[in-house]
């Protein structure tokens, strides 16, 4: 029944799906509220029974949400790694490219070569690589992956800025409505080109 969630067919609206465990907005409480659902999944992925996930009803719509948000950091990046306003505009004119019939392992690959680009424009930066989840069934997967890829370009930001930048932006409560995986690999796809450009740049930008 999980993995039914994670198809391209658009499911029936249900009482607090995508806004149950969508971090509060502003502050520190949003900061926190990622915390806390990555503390919970990560317990569920290595729970002893499998697919306790379905407990807690996520959709591609909650990692719609995130994608959504690692899209905005990305803009954020830019900015730190060019001043050209020209460059910056344009990267943030770049919209989502239509996607049709992707799969949940689809998903995952394309999520799998996004984050192994972060961490090598993590490297230029001074961290670490991001995080590496446990490995839990596949949508928990799918949901864990994309709020540490967000983590780790957020992480970025704060380490080329100091403690005080203010990151609550990049974790907003968002109800995207019902989302399939067509629409949650269009906006993956649109960070990691987004991602490649800045990369282009990095090597070359003197800011």
């Amino acid at each position: 029944m999980f993995v039914e969630k994670f198809t391209n067919v658009r499911p029936r609206p249900k009482a607090g799906i995508g806004r149950s465990w969508a971090p509060a907005a502003g502050g520190r409480h949003g900061v926190r509220s990622l915390a806390l659902i990555v503390l919970v999944l990560a317990g569920l992925g290595s729970a002893p029974r499998p697919g306790r996930a379905l407990d807690i009803g996520l959709t591609p719509a909650q990692v719609y949400a995130i994608w959504a948000n690692v899209n905005d950091s990305l803009l954020a990046v830019a900015r730190r790694v060019s001043r050209d306003a020209a460059w910056n505009a344009s990267l943030a004119a770049s919209a989502p490219r239509p996607a049709r019939g992707k799969t949940l392992d689809e998903l995952l690959e394309r999520i799998a070569g996004y984050r192994a680009k972060l961490d090598a424009f993590r490297r230029r930066g001074g961290p670490a690589p991001s995080e590496r989840p446990p490995a839990p069934e596949r949508a928990t997967a799918l949901y864990l992956n994309s709020a540490y890829a967000l983590n780790g370009s957020v992480d970025w930001l704060v380490h080329q800025t100091g403690p005080h930048y203010l990151v609550s932006r990049f974790y907003r409560r968002r109800d995207p409505g019902n989302k399939t995986l067509d629409e949650v690999f269009a906006l993956v796809d649109l960070a990691e080109r987004r991602l490649d450009l800045i990369l282009r740049r990095a090597g070359t930008s003197r800011r």
